[in-house]
């Protein structure tokens, strides 16, 4: 049975001063040509990064034009690690980046952090499903970031969405 392949994003967060087409460039040299850059969000849904990376963040989305497997998901999350130390600055974090992937049913992204609905990939990766699309929307977890739970990205994921879907079109025209 063929695995079906899915699309990979990343979720940006990041200090403003940090320029976004460096982080673009660096992804897409990472993981292939980028299809889709959302624009930015102002991040407020939490206090959680400010110690680290400051006030002010913002969070904006990229997407990649090729569709890939989801157990590459350990990877993708080792190697976006791996980015982020490129903006430290005296130990701190200025970038996070976000991987994750996204089948027509559900978000998933990637964490270094177990926790009770997180699934273990293996490489000290778990998977955790944030959200699921359901009857034509985005349905949060109890469990789901406050600002994914919120309806503010709705629109950036639908986008996402459809460009998968359009790719599996391709995909199967091949």
């Amino acid at each position: 049975m063929n695995r079906p392949l899915v699309k990979y994003f990343t979720g940006v967060l990041c200090s403003p001063v940090i320029p976004r087409e460096d982080i673009i460039a660096a992804l897409e040299e990472a993981f292939g040509a980028v299809d889709f850059v959302s624009p930015e969000f102002e991040f407020s849904s939490t206090d959680y990064y400010v110690p680290e990376m400051g006030r002010g963040l913002i969070r904006f989305f990229i997407s990649f034009s090729q569709l890939g497997d989801p157990a590459a998901l350990p990877r993708w999350k080792r190697t976006t690690s791996i980015l982020e130390k490129r903006w430290e600055q005296q130990g701190a974090r200025r970038v996070n980046l976000d991987p994750g992937y996204m089948d027509t049913f559900k978000v998933v992204l990637a964490s270094f952090k177990e926790g009770g609905q997180k699934i273990y990939l293996g490489e000290e990766v778990w998977a955790d499903m944030t959200l699921q699309f359901r009857k034509g929307e985005w349905i949060p977890f109890p469990w789901t970031f406050p600002d994914f739970a919120g309806s503010a990205y709705h629109d950036v994921l639908d986008k996402i969405r459809q460009k998968l879907k359009e790719d599996n079109k391709l995909q199967h025209k091949c």
